[in-house]
């Protein structure tokens, strides 16, 4: 059997663009709420709620939450949240890393892409001087022949 009286009832004050007084709602029954010119009479009418409300989805055969269950489900979501969040900061920290890596890549590639167009500019004089060391040799050939 319920106990109507463990139901968590949130008071909070309504605006005069709504009529003023207060609005009690029961987090843990959708839609089950109740209201008043004072604090007391909205906890009374919406305990009243509670009964008209467990006693008519019990009629329809549906489930009744237990008292505290949105506490829960809003627990659950919480930590679901967290592992989530805690989740997706991991992976910016791998990413992080990766990131880092990459610049010492490319530190490692522009080095690598300097030491070849060297080796293509010492390559050419090479061949400069290998054609001017040919050229003056068969010149001294003529000269000394």
């Amino acid at each position: 059997m319920f106990k109507y009286q463990e139901y968590l009832i949130v008071v909070s004050p309504l605006s005069e663009e709504d009529g003023g007084g207060f609005f009690a709602r029961v987090p843990d029954l959708p839609g089950c709420f109740g209201d008043g010119e004072s604090q007391a009479d909205a906890l009374e009418d919406a305990s009243k709620a509670i009964v008209e409300w467990i006693d008519e989805y019990s009629k329809m055969g549906r489930d009744i939450p237990q008292p505290g269950s949105m506490a829960n489900e809003a627990r659950l979501h919480r930590e679901a949240e967290i592992k989530l969040i805690t989740d997706l900061r991991d992976r910016l920290r791998e990413q992080e890393k990766d990131f880092a890596n990459l610049d010492s890549r490319l530190d490692t590639i522009e080095s690598d892409i300097q030491h070849l167009l060297d080796i293509v500019d010492n390559e050419e004089a090479w061949e400069r001087f290998q054609i001017i060391t040919k050229t003056t040799k068969s010149q001294q050939r003529e000269l000394f022949n």
